[in-house]
């Protein structure tokens, strides 16, 4: 992913005002009277059950991507995520490899700016389901591999090959 220093204040001045501005900070309104993107938490929401908890089909999934596309002024820009700092993390909710790396490559292929929340490419699983457990320390409590397959996937530049197509793909298709 391209670092773009204006994205990312737009990013940092969102999560800034969160709490100093509570009666803009509807999902839907927050964007059109501040000119500034939301972290998507209906993308958040409908990947943590879909993919996290099973509890929604993927039909919800499908039918979240329809009706941001129609609320959201800039579907495209929105920070999507399967986990943050504020939310509990997607490893605690969906323990399977196999679904995990599903799920983020539906992040890495849909609509928006995908953003990988620390520990999320080693498969961190907190002792609870607090937003605070998932904060760890990774050096001490789970280390760092370059080997996981959620490493290899998100990181693509070490597959220049792959990187080429992917950003050739969205290039063309300015929902990714």
């Amino acid at each position: 992913m391209l670092w773009i220093p204006e994205k990312q204040l737009l990013t940092l001045v969102n999560s800034l005002l969160a709490d100093q501005i509570p009666n803009m900070m509807n999902t839907f309104i927050f964007p059109k009277q501040t000119g500034v993107n939301n972290l998507d938490f209906e993308f958040y929401r409908a990947a943590s059950t879909t993919f996290g908890s099973f509890s929604t089909p993927m039909s919800n999934f499908a039918n979240m991507l329809v009706y941001t596309q129609e609320d959201y002024d800039h579907p495209n820009q929105t920070v999507t995520f399967l986990d943050n700092h504020d939310v509990t993390r997607f490893g605690y909710t969906q323990r399977s490899q196999k679904v995990y790396n599903a799920a983020l490559a539906v992040l890495l292929t849909s609509r928006g700016i995908p953003t990988i929340y620390y520990g999320t490419e080693q498969y961190v699983i907190p002792g609870d389901a607090s937003d605070v457990a998932g904060r760890v320390y990774m050096p001490t409590e789970c280390g760092f591999s370059t080997t996981t397959t959620a490493y290899q996937l998100i990181a693509t530049p070490i597959y220049p090959a792959a990187l080429k197509r992917c950003n050739c793909i969205r290039h063309y298709n300015r929902s990714l």
